[in-house]
């Protein structure tokens, strides 16, 4: 897994064993960014000045690792697999432009007219924004909280619809 959206699917599964995998890949990646921050802080390479120190990051780390042990413990008494050779695209997003310079979302293949009122309204907060002080990372958790939503209402959709079908 490259992509913490990659295991969206996986965070709403309501089987316990997938989303102990989601919440592991989440946090190996996190560890693996923040390491690459430690060592780029040290060599002097960032492109920012942190406002905290290397001794705060490198402590954040260790905690994070010292989690990460503990999943992997759960994982092996719990029986759970943490490779991440399983498919998650279960949800999976792709995003595109359209000739009228919007953006279409598919999600599981299909497009759905919803999907992209709602990815367009998302494209649209993203430009006001941009006009103010605001951050990739604020417009990434915004967005991910929305996508979280959207995703669960499509879950419960899914569910009626195979309630019905029985």
């Amino acid at each position: 897994m490259e992509h913490i959206m990659e295991s969206i699917g996986f965070m709403l599964s309501k089987d316990f064993k997938k989303r102990t995998k989601a919440e592991y890949w989440q946090l190996a990646l996190r560890c693996e960014k923040l390491e690459e921050m430690c060592r780029k802080y040290e060599a002097g390479e960032l492109s920012f000045t942190p406002n905290c120190s290397l001794t705060l990051l490198r402590a954040q780390l260790e905690a994070m690792k010292a989690y990460k042990g503990c999943l992997e413990e759960r994982a092996e008494v719990e029986g759970i697999d943490l490779s991440d050779e399983e498919n998650t695209s279960t949800w999976s997003v792709t995003f595109r432009e359209n000739t009228e310079d919007n953006m279409q979302m598919t999600a599981n293949g299909y497009n759905t007219e919803i999907l992209d009122h709602f990815c367009n309204a998302i494209v649209q907060m993203i430009r006001e924004s941009l006009r103010e002080d605001v951050t990739a990372e604020k417009v990434g958790a915004v967005v991910g909280d929305v996508v979280k939503s959207v995703f669960e209402k499509m879950q419960k959709a899914e569910e009626q619809a195979e309630k019905t079908d029985r």
